[in-house]
Parts: C-alpha cells; structure tokens; sequence
C-alpha cells in the first residue's frame, strides 16, 4: 500500500541534515569491489580482512540494510559511507564507529536527500590491520513488520551474525500521563543474552521516531547491561520507539531477552527462572 504523502515527507525531514563534502578519492572505482544487489535475492554475504572499499547502487524503496560483524572481540571494524552525487561530488553520508559490529541503513529518502547515483562503503581496522569480518546486504524490513513489544514485557529472540533482530515500542497513555504531570520518568530499554556465561555482547539500538543505526547520530547512547547485553534509559516521550538488537562479533547465533520498561511498571515473573532489572 502507498503511504500518504505527508509520512514520505517526515521520513525525508530526518535525514534533512548538512552532507559533508569529501574527497573524490573516496568514491573512485579504482580498487573498489562492486557489489551486485540482486532484487531475487534477499541478502547477499562477502567476507573481509583488512581495509576494503565496496560500490554499490541505491537500492529500491525498501531499502538496504548493511551489517559488518568482526569474527571475534579483538577485532574492531569501522564503516563510513559516501554517496557519489549527480554533479560527480563525493559527500560523507553515514559513518559507524561503534564497537564490534556494526549496522547502517541507506534508504530512499537519504539517496534523495545525498543525491547519491552510487554508494562507497569504506571498512577500516582500528586495533588490528587486518581484521577479519563478515559483510551483510540485505533489504531492510519495513518498519510495519517490526515486532512490538509492550510496556512491562519481554520479548525472546535469537542474534545472528549480519541480521539485525527489529522491535517497536509505542510509548503512549502512560508517557503522556507522566507528561502532563510534569515528570520525567525514565523509560528503560534492556537487551542480555539468555546464556548468563555469555562473552557474546549484544549491541542495543534505540531510537525515537527513526530506525536506529550505529551511526552516533541514529541511535541513544547505551550502557553495559547484564552479563553482555547493554541498558538504554531516556526521559519517557509519547510516540513510537525503534530498537535493534545486533550481535557484536563471532558467527554463532546468540539467544536473547529484551524488556521495556517504566518505573512502575508490572513484570510478570516465571517461576524457577532468573530475572534481572535494568
């Protein structure tokens, strides 16, 4: 179904920030590896070691999804992306440089937005020169189908290398109650591996009203959590709230919990099992 014209037009005002001008080295196709996007497939997979550059073309109106997953906690692989524009410019669209993996989301409105008639993505080794990593394109699954998850609850889910797992959250009677009172009670999102022995870290996403990314500007800051997983907490705001939960390193699938909730909310505990605030 289309979507009305006024929802295009917010999706494109979150993305209506400066792009910066760059060096056109950064987007030449001289020892860059193109990646064909097949439109039958849903994902396609590479593996890297050390720093490569991939081009690419913009995708359709679903979107791109993009993960970078090192194969092993010592290892710490950056993204930057750079967007060639119709004039031939080279601009610094996205840059990630979170640790362990990391996720990027390139869709319709930052193509327009960047002007971008192909894509560069640069991956960099920070501690280690050449790091070994697993490269993931996939369509990006549409914000509609994301889980939802409800005030007071938790969700189960299994983390795989190069597939972020998507949930929604809409903050809505309660943080409006605690709106109009005045208060800012903190609303506190919560991600940790089921396996408590777990070296595995899971990296939390969240965002307010956009699909959050690892690039700083796309996601609230996180804290380390239980075990391996991680906390964010923020003032309570009505609307809708985007998390992603994606593995850090290693190419095992990692089980998981994640929970949403208010100070006062009410958790329903299941007996002979552990459960662990935020």
């Amino acid at each position: 179904s289309s979507c009305p014209s006024w929802t295009f037009a917010l999706v494109l005002a979150l993305y209506m920030r400066p792009v910066h001008l760059a060096s056109t080295d950064f987007c030449q196709r001289n020892g860059s590896t193109a990646v064909l996007l097949s439109q039958a497939e849903q994902k396609t997979v590479k593996s890297g070691i050390g720093d490569t550059v991939l081009d690419f073309m913009p995708a359709d109106k679903e979107g791109l999804a993009i993960v970078v997953t090192p194969s092993n906690s010592s290892m710490n692989p950056d993204m930057r992306l750079y967007a060639l524009s119709q004039d031939s410019t080279c601009h610094s669209v996205l840059t990630s440089q979170e640790v362990g993996g990391d996720y990027l989301h390139v869709d319709e409105a930052l193509t327009i937005t960047s002007k971008a008639t192909r894509y560069y993505l640069h991956i960099s080794c920070r501690e280690e020169v050449r790091c070994h990593y697993h490269i993931a394109f996939s369509k990006a699954v549409d914000a509609d189908q994301w889980q939802e998850i409800l005030e007071g609850s938790r969700k189960s889910g299994v983390a795989y290398h190069g597939v972020p797992s998507h949930f929604v959250f809409d903050c809505g009677d309660a943080c409006k109650e605690a709106l109009n009172r005045g208060d800012a009670e903190r609303l506190t999102f919560s991600a940790w591996p089921r396996d408590a022995t777990s070296t595995k870290h899971l990296t939390l996403l969240v965002r307010h009203g956009g699909i959050p990314t690892t690039d700083a500007r796309q996601h609230l800051k996180a804290k380390r959590g239980w075990f391996s997983g991680e906390v964010v907490s923020t003032v309570a705001e009505p609307g809708r709230y985007y998390i992603t939960v994606l593995k850090r390193h290693g190419l095992s699938p990692l089980p998981f919990v994640l929970s949403v909730t208010l100070p006062k909310s009410l958790q329903q505990l299941e007996l002979g099992k552990p459960t662990f605030g935020a």
